[in-house]
């Protein structure tokens, strides 16, 4: 958990002191997303259309489910 007393400005709390950080290219590759996806803006917004995405694997079980609802079967 985050530390609750933790402000903006001052130095990073120790759980972060080890973290590993992510490219853009990494990120959306564990999101599901193919490596060379053409992401648009800057690093921040990348990572926001990222985070704020459904994943392609969901998205496609969703789309298949949909799909076969409609067909009356079952799944």
């Amino acid at each position: 958990d985050r530390d609750p007393d933790w402000r903006p400005g001052e130095r990073w709390p120790s759980q972060f002191k080890n973290a590993v950080r992510v490219s853009v290219e990494e990120a959306a590759v564990l999101q599901g997303f193919r490596p060379d996806y053409p992401w648009q803006g800057s690093r921040t917004r990348c990572f926001l259309q990222i985070g704020n995405a459904v994943c392609p694997p969901v998205a496609r079980l969703v789309v298949e489910a949909a799909a076969a609802r409609n067909r009356g079967e079952r799944r």
